[in-house]
């Protein structure tokens, strides 16, 4: 885990489970998959190289909250069909946020 400048990043060190110690935070590692925080209401989800989603949290009132999610990619090297991906991807996020905010 790193903290600067008012953006708290970190990445999942995962491996199977044997008995071992956990590891010291030195021996951590940022990968190119991490998650960002930047205070006060934004994430930054790198999933891969090449897919990222951003969240940023509005405030609404004391008990509201809007999310506003981006979905960022360049999955293939033809923009022709990255469009399509991020046509679909719009809908998934709305279907998404839709079914959270019924929670």
């Amino acid at each position: 885990m790193l903290f600067e400048k008012g953006v708290l990043q970190t990445s999942a060190n995962n491996e199977v489970d044997h008995g071992q110690k956990p590891k010291a935070p030195g021996d951590c590692v940022i990968k190119e998959t991490n998650l960002n925080f930047v205070y006060p209401n934004l994430w930054m989800n790198h999933i891969s190289p090449k897919i990222k989603v951003i969240i940023y949290f509005a405030p609404v009132d004391e008990e509201n909250t809007i999310l506003y999610i981006r979905f960022y990619h360049k999955l293939t090297a033809m923009k022709p069909v990255n469009h399509v991906i991020a046509y679909f991807g719009k809908y998934a996020t709305r279907l998404w946020s839709a079914r959270t905010s019924a929670w």
